[in-house]
């Protein structure tokens, strides 16, 4: 079993991959999930860059939109965000990703009804099925892959970026992320500043006016 998705221009495109490979990610040999506070802006952002793979997500110089003949995605984290945008269809991005919906107990439940986890009896803790593609395949390090030490496709790109947001990036490593590149560099840019007026500016950085 692998966390990679498929082709984004096909109907089988695993939505919220992404996500489940970020919490996967952070689960330490105790098996024991930590609680972290930026899992919720994390795998938010996990999440959106998964729609703009996955074509579900259109930005403009203006506007950013979801396509109108889109409906659920069968991923339980996907829809939750699907449905905040929804429900707030003016709200900015940065928004949806400081008071967007939790999403880490159904990234869980993903991972563990689909058996790349399993339940560990007593405590609440995890066993990840496949250790080993934790670190994805085609990259050992992300680090190195936001550093330039190392190439790999978008989707591994993104991760990568996920994991070290705060790592110096260049143009062409955005560039690598493919349709998510935009929204990646807001995100980082998001992450690196937090402060009022950086997350205001990070709006306009990803290149739309709003959902």
């Amino acid at each position: 079993m692998t966390e990679a998705p498929g082709s984004a221009d096909v109907p089988s495109y695993d939505f919220g991959a992404l996500a489940r490979a970020y919490v996967r990610h952070h689960l330490p040999r105790s098996g024991l999930l930590p609680r972290l506070v930026q899992f919720g802006p994390c795998l938010r952002a996990a999440v959106i860059a998964d729609l703009y793979l996955a074509g579900r997500l259109v930005s403009t110089a203006t506007e950013g939109d979801i396509e109108s003949d889109t409906g659920p995605t069968g991923d339980a984290a996907t829809d939750l965000v699907l449905d905040y945008i929804d429900r707030n269809p003016s709200s900015s991005l940065e928004r949806l990703l400081r008071l967007g919906p939790s999403l880490r107990d159904e990234v869980v439940h993903s991972l563990v009804a689909t058996q790349v986890w399993s339940v560990r009896i007593y405590r609440v803790r995890y066993r990840d099925a496949e250790p080993e593609t934790i670190r994805f395949p085609k990259v050992k390090d992300a680090a190195a892959v936001v550093k330039g030490e190392a190439t790999a496709d978008p989707w591994s790109t993104v991760l990568a970026l996920l994991l070290h947001p705060w790592s110096g990036a260049d143009d062409q490593l955005y560039e690598a992320c493919g349709a998510a590149g935009p929204f990646l560099r807001g995100y980082v840019s998001y992450r690196a500043f937090d402060n009022a007026d950086n997350r205001s500016s990070m709006y306009s950085d990803v290149g739309f006016a709003g959902y």
